[in-house]
């Protein structure tokens, strides 16, 4: 069907192949898994929803389906906030198209609702299933109230998120609001990783203490009772016409008045102010004492600096780091999984600092320049390397002083195979020379072959299994040091070649 330029259906469909041709190559992948998919749902919503009453729901089937769809809402927002930052700042064109002669509330609302179908299009997925089979079997036909009230939902995600961005980038500016949304988005995603470990977290005894004080929240009158408003997204979307009569009113409004918003925060000119950033300090002139201060400090600071700036690291080293937050608990309380502990650390850590590694030296914006610097660039090279393990040792810093408390030969064994794994994939990536991308570390192994990944992989459960053997059976170590050596032996073999084409020394 063709339809009329320049109106909200043309350019919402604009809107939308830009969000599809974003996935590339996985599109499909991902079309084929959900076609593979489809019937196992369906015949999952059929077992769930057998002998279920939605009118009065249990108490526990409440709290499990309400906290999943409290979480669905939680990872929505991080979404939409990161959504709404690369449609209304990230991607340069929204001044070309407010030049255009199309009406500028049409051009916010369809990039408004762009994001909102972005935010629950995996969930209208998961769900329709059980809409679905409630529908076609008769016991559940309320449950076809999933798609208006996921409808809802995602207008009043959407308003949400954006009036969070417009916040962001008028505190933070547009570049550092990306890389708070990065963040945001990682901690959702690693919220409920933590919850499931709120046990370890707490330990037994304090868990059972939660669980019995929790439990006075859903009493008559408390926090999570059946009617709270805690509960209401849950009560739409199983069908409760006045909980979705109030989420349909409350998210359409929302969203109405945030896309005005929107729309006259941008004609009144303040876009140039709050894309330029947050309020700069005057900087006095103090370039040549900063030359000064060394080379080394001189490289550290630029690395340093340039990591900062790279909103996917960020969110991946973080992600990682509250993931080891659970082993740091139990090493904590248990000393005898301390030995474990310290090196499945040392396996988390080890292909972290092979991508710091990799951003710092294979990844130089602007190797020529770098290059041609009256410096030695052999000493370049090692202090980006430093420059990528500082901030990994900084992060495990408190593990070491957990370990220093409890079993100080612990610390001590774990403090020398963590530097010795570190260093080793940072010595793989000037051994093994590979150019690329900041913007491609997620395919970094396509760039420059899988070789160097395998590397970091077998070298850091190389220096793994010599921190356990040596705190258990010192013998072993001697099978394991061969592994821990052998990322950079093969890569100094392997990537001759690749030395002499880049100018590695």
């Amino acid at each position: 069907m063709k339809l009329p330029a320049g109106s909200p259906l043309w350019l919402l469909r604009h809107e939308l192949k830009l969000q599809f041709r974003a996935a590339g190559s996985r599109l499909w992948i991902l079309l084929a898994i959900a076609a593979v998919l489809w019937v196992p749902l369906h015949l999952f919503a059929w077992t769930a929803l057998k002998g279920l009453d939605l009118v009065a729901l249990p108490e526990s089937v409440t709290l499990i389906f309400g906290s999943i769809v409290l979480l669905a809402i939680s990872l929505m927002l991080a979404h939409g906030i990161a959504a709404s930052v690369e449609a209304l700042f990230a991607r340069g064109d929204l001044d070309l198209l407010l030049a255009s002669p199309i009406e500028p509330r049409t051009v916010f609302l369809v990039r408004s609702l762009a994001i909102a179908f972005g935010s629950i299009l995996l969930y209208l997925y998961l769900a329709s299933p059980f809409a679905i089979v409630g529908l076609l079997s008769g016991d559940h036909p309320r449950l076809v109230a999933i798609y208006p009230a996921l409808a809802a939902l995602g207008l009043l995600i959407t308003a949400i998120a954006m009036s969070v961005t417009l916040a962001l980038v008028r505190w933070f500016g547009a570049r550092r609001a990306r890389i708070v949304a990065q963040v945001l988005g990682s901690l959702v995603g690693a919220a409920f990783f933590l919850l499931t470990q709120v046990q370890t977290l707490l330990g037994a005894d304090a868990s059972r203490r939660f669980s019995m004080y929790a439990q006075h929240w859903f009493a008559p009158g408390g926090l999570l009772e059946p009617s709270s408003v805690v509960w209401l997204p849950l009560r739409a979307l199983t069908g409760d016409i006045a909980s979705l009569a109030v989420l349909t009113v409350v998210g359409v409004g929302a969203f109405w008045l945030m896309v005005d918003l929107a729309c006259r925060r941008f004609l009144e000119g303040t876009q140039a102010s709050v894309t330029g950033g947050a309020a700069r300090r005057s900087r006095t002139a103090r370039g040549p004492s900063r030359f000064r201060s060394g080379l080394m400090r001189i490289v550290l600071v630029k690395e340093w600096t340039m990591i900062r700036r790279d909103p996917n690291l960020i969110a991946k080293t973080l992600l990682q780091t509250l993931y080891l937050l659970p082993a740091a608990f139990l090493m904590f309380r248990h000393d005898r999984s301390q030995v474990l502990i310290a090196a499945a650390c040392i396996v988390v850590a080890t292909p972290l600092a092979g991508n710091l590694a990799w951003i710092t030296v294979a990844a130089e914006d602007a190797p020529e320049l770098v290059g041609s610097a009256p410096v030695d660039l052999t000493f370049v090279r090692w202090a980006k390397v430093f420059a990528a393990m500082i901030p990994i040792w900084v992060l495990l810093a408190p593990v070491l002083v957990l370990l220093l408390v409890t079993s100080p030969l612990v610390a001590l064994v774990f403090a020398v195979c963590i530097v010795g794994a570190t260093l080793s994939a940072g010595v793989v990536q000037i051994w093994y020379p590979q150019r690329g991308k900041r913007s491609d570390l997620g395919q970094r192994g396509k760039s420059g072959g899988r070789l160097p990944i395998l590397l970091e992989n077998i070298t850091g459960l190389g220096w793994a299994g010599i921190t356990w053997a040596l705190l258990t059976i010192p013998a072993v170590a001697l099978l394991a040091i061969p592994f821990a050596f052998s990322g950079p032996v093969v890569a100094w073999l392997a990537g001759r070649n690749r030395r002499e084409e880049d100018g590695f020394v």
